[in-house]
């Protein structure tokens, strides 16, 4: 209240060595809530990414059981005739 009402040149030693370490401490504090946010945006990211590659890996794998699925039945209607 003292800072709002009479500005920084109002506060003794004391107050001025207390309010740059409160200012330090809260500066960290920010950097640190940043840098979480940062790091749980980039896994989320990475988590979009891998779902989308086992995705793909699926696909992948369905088409090829299919594909060997077709090859085996060909290749037994072939022995057969």
């Amino acid at each position: 209240m003292k800072i709002k009402s009479n500005g920084l040149e109002a506060l003794n030693d004391r107050e001025w060595s207390y309010y740059q370490i409160k200012s330090e401490e809260c500066s960290k504090s920010k950097r640190m809530h940043e840098d979480v946010i940062t790091k749980s945006s980039a896994n989320t990211n990475l988590q979009v990414q891998n779902s989308e590659d086992n995705l793909s890996f699926i696909a992948t794998k369905v088409c090829c059981s299919i594909l060997i699925r077709i090859a085996a039945i060909i290749f037994v209607a072939n022995l057969v005739r």
